[in-house]
């Protein structure tokens, strides 16, 4: 499984724009799991097949790979006194 960041973008032509309830309840009926939710932003896990075909379901809603992973950040440098 790979971490998508399926995003709301504008609505189609062809009809209204699905709210965040129902895309995320969308992806649960796929089997796909919902990590986190914001405010138009849903991350999931999810299969390339899967994240297809979530996308096909709604209109006006995106994806792309999540790329970010959690970096420990190093201690800072002392200065040689």
């Amino acid at each position: 499984m790979k971490r998508f960041v399926l995003y709301c973008g504008s609505a189609g032509a062809d009809g209204p724009q699905v709210g965040p309830e129902e895309a995320a309840a969308a992806t649960r009926a796929e089997g796909a799991t919902v990590v986190a939710a914001g405010t138009g932003t849903l991350v999931i896990d999810a299969d390339l097949p899967q994240i297809q075909r979530i996308s096909r379901q709604l209109p006006g809603w995106s994806y792309t790979v999540e790329t970010r992973s959690i970096r420990k950040p190093a201690p800072p440098r002392r200065k040689a006194a």
